[in-house]
């Protein structure tokens, strides 16, 4: 729970934190604090509805909820990564990245202000291989 955020804390990013589950947002502050990270909040808010100023992150760093294990509030994935780059794009200034991963069998869109900069595959069991991709805004 909060792991980009640990990772990007350690790193020395000044990151912020978006969950729709509040459980989840109570438990990433708790990590983030027991581990001494500096972070600047951690949201209760939706991906389909960025609570973030047009142009405020240099990056944004994502692993949306998929699998069995997992709830997505009633929202089919496919749906939910839609709106996800339909809103997220515009939070990020010039020159900056969205870095993110899903499942290799979905269909991402790109916008139109982003390029490919890396793509991978990473086989995680026998049903699904995650894709990481890095992308960045022009």
């Amino acid at each position: 729970t909060g792991g980009i955020l640990i990772e990007a804390s350690m790193v020395g990013c000044h990151a912020i934190g978006v969950d729709i589950d509040g459980s989840m947002v109570q438990g990433s502050i708790v990590n983030l604090k027991s581990l001494n990270c500096q972070f600047l909040g951690v949201i209760r808010g939706d991906a389909r509805m960025i609570p973030l100023r047009e142009g405020s992150v240099d990056c944004i760093a994502t692993d949306p909820p998929y699998g069995r294990s997992t709830s997505l509030k009633r929202v089919e994935l496919a749906k939910l990564l839609a709106r996800f780059m339909d809103e997220a794009p515009s939070a990020v200034k010039r020159d900056g990245h969205i870095c993110m991963a899903y499942p290799s069998w979905l269909d991402l869109d790109i916008p139109s202000d982003f390029r490919l900069v890396e793509e991978h595959d990473m086989k995680v069991h026998r049903s699904l291989t995650r894709r990481i991709v890095v992308l960045r805004r022009l």
